[in-house]
């Protein structure tokens, strides 16, 4: 990247540096954040959305609609952990 101060980073390693932030959708183009950024004006950042034509976003919420399923109120205990 062009102008950039430190060196490039892994893929990995941006994930493991990411902060969510909520926003609401003004229109397709504008969010209103919930909190400021912790950037500086003009910098770029990346945006993450799930995916809404994802063929497998349906398989995915049913997984983590039913994943407590599993456990009994016995696998209470390791709520505490």
């Amino acid at each position: 990247m062009l102008g950039c101060s430190r060196p490039p980073i892994s893929a990995v390693e941006e994930w493991a540096i990411m902060k969510t932030l909520s926003a609401k959708v003004l229109d397709p183009k504008h969010l209103e954040l919930a909190e400021p950024l912790p950037s500086t004006t003009g910098e770029w950042i990346r945006i993450v959305i799930p995916d809404a034509d994802d063929e497998t976003s349906d398989w995915r919420r049913a997984a983590m609609d039913h994943f407590l399923d599993a456990y009994g109120d016995q696998d209470a205990i390791y709520d505490e952990l």
